[in-house]
């Protein structure tokens, strides 16, 4: 891929505005195969990868500035390295063209990562539609409600899926993370638990853990040692650098004259 990458064309054409020499009539059984050769041709020559269809009356393209390059390959990648505006338009155009689960979860958690969370339910659904086990699907969903504040259906989601995989700390997590969202902080309490045993290595839940044992009374000198433990095993991070200044601000103990 490019250094500086370039969004996809996107084109939406009625096909009775398309008007192309040597073709043959739009009624004729040959015509969406050769409008579609055409296009594609077409951006070859330049360079480019297209993606062409036609149906219900419509030429739909996406095209990218690559050539011999899948431009559902293209536009993945532009999500694993961050480049989420240039990827919507065109993930958007590919989820409508077609039934595949993987463009419309990554349509969706793109939508929800751009801050479009209310639209990221539909390709979501859709996904889990075409591919019912899928639980990465399961965990965007249920983390999709809970930035909504649908909590109910969030917890719904995330429990069914941990109970599909109970030893997945990442749907562990998500769904820890939703209940305290609720402010549900004693259920939460041994889900991030159970997050933070699964996944040692990961900040996020131990960190998780400590703001929840925060936010129980009787549960405050535990936080503070796993706030600890946080800044100790993760300095330099966004979580080792909150949890320091937590310690930080914390009451010292009384130790008299």
């Amino acid at each position: 891929m490019n250094s500086t990458p370039q969004a996809p064309r996107v084109l939406k054409t009625p096909l009775d505005k398309i008007t192309i020499p040597g073709l043959p009539e739009a009624t004729h059984p040959g015509f969406a195969g050769a409008l579609i050769e055409h296009c594609t041709s077409t951006y070859a020559a330049r360079g480019w990868s297209a993606i062409a269809t036609v149906s219900d009356g419509f030429m739909n393209i996406v095209a990218v500035p690559e050539k011999d390059v899948d431009p559902k390959e293209y536009l993945l990648a532009l999500l694993r390295n961050g480049e989420i505006d240039y990827a919507l338009k065109g993930l958007d155009a590919l989820n409508e063209m077609s039934d595949a689960p993987d463009i419309a979860f990554s349509y969706g958690v793109a939508l929800s990562e751009a801050g479009l969370v209310e639209e990221s339910l539909i390709p979501l659904h859709k996904c889990l539609s075409l591919y019912p086990s899928d639980l990465n699907a399961s965990v965007a969903l249920g983390l999709s409600y809970a930035r909504l504040k649908r909590y109910t259906e969030a917890e719904a989601v995330l429990k069914t899926a941990s109970k599909v995989q109970p030893d997945n700390p990442a749907i562990k997590l998500s769904l820890a993370e939703s209940l305290a969202m609720a402010g549900k902080f004693q259920e939460a309490l041994p889900v991030f638990r159970q997050a933070a045993s699964l996944a040692p290595s990961n900040a996020a839940a131990l960190m998780g853990l400590a703001q929840c044992l925060d936010s129980v009374n009787e549960h405050r000198d535990e936080a503070l040692k796993v706030y600890a433990q946080v800044a100790k095993r993760f300095p330099g991070t966004v979580f080792g650098d909150s949890a320091r200044l937590l310690l930080d601000a914390a009451p010292k103990p009384d130790l008299g004259n």
